[in-house]
Formats: structure tokens, sequence, C-alpha cells
């Protein structure tokens, strides 16, 4: 998985799955809380789906009040470690962020028990091109069925 922050709460999110259907992309726009999701799969070439963004995504933008717990060091980076409640769902997120916001590794309840969300194994700092956040040229936006919001945990990170 890969993961880039943009100006203005946007990111981009790629993340490839061996032995699946292959890659995603996701174009997130955090104050909006939607996600544009372009998937390598037979028959979506050229296509995206529009979607809300699940309320478990609070992972990938913590904001709002913590407690410090203490400090570590992930990927070689110092960083801090915070307790925060996300508001939609109510999860504890244990959270490693460095002294200039990059949250390195995320701990939150799934299913009930403690569970490492993503930790990085590399960070780079540097100015993001802006094209990396937009949907590319071609590519048709279509919303997320209803009737497939049950099969969107098997298919996100």
């Amino acid at each position: 998985m890969s993961v880039a922050r943009g100006e203005g709460g946007r990111m981009r999110v790629e993340l490839s799955r061996s032995g699946t259907f292959g890659s995603m992309t996701g174009l997130i726009d955090l104050p909006r809380n939607r996600m544009l999701m372009i998937v390598a799969f037979p028959g979506m070439e050229g296509r995206a789906v529009d979607m809300e963004l699940p309320a478990d995504f609070a992972v990938v933008d913590l904001g709002g009040e913590g407690i410090r717990t203490g400090a570590d060091i992930v990927a070689g980076e110092p960083c801090d470690v915070w307790r925060t409640q996300e508001k939609r769902s109510g999860t504890l997120i244990d959270s490693c962020i460095t002294p200039d916001g990059i949250t390195l590794r995320a701990v939150a309840d799934v299913n009930g028990t403690r569970t490492m969300v993503f930790e990085a194994l590399d960070v780079a700092r540097g100015v993001q091109d802006p094209a990396l956040f937009e949907l590319p040229k071609g590519v048709k936006v279509t919303k997320l069925p209803s009737a497939m919001k049950s099969f969107l945990p098997s298919l996100l990170p």
C-alpha cells in the first residue's frame, strides 16, 4: 500500500493484493467524506466508483482530540502515540504520528480485537504533484450501487 497526502484533505491510496484481482487506487476527499475507487478488475477498465467513505476509514485522517500515551519509532521515524476515538463508529484508535503530522501506524478495534490496521515501512517527504489526486482523463464515474455496499469491507484494505 502506498499513501500520498495532498492539499485540502486529499489523499491517494494505492493498493496491490497478491492472489486477487489486481490493484486499486483510491482518490479520497476527506472534507467531503468521499472516495473515487479505480479498480483493475475485468470489465471495470476506464471506470471509477464514487462512494462515501466507510466509518472505519477514520484511521486515514484522525483529527479531533486525543491523549498522548507514549512515544515510539516506526520506519526509522520518531513518533508520538495518540489514542483517539472515532466520532462516527466509536472505534478506539492508537496512532503513532510524527511531529510533522504523518501517521506511521494505526492500531484499532476490529471486530472486538485490537488489530494493526497499517504500519509504514518507508517514509518519503516532498511536494506532491496535484495530478496525483485527480481522476485520470477518460475515466467515467459510477455511483456505488447500494447492493454493493455489503461487499465493500472485502474490497477495501
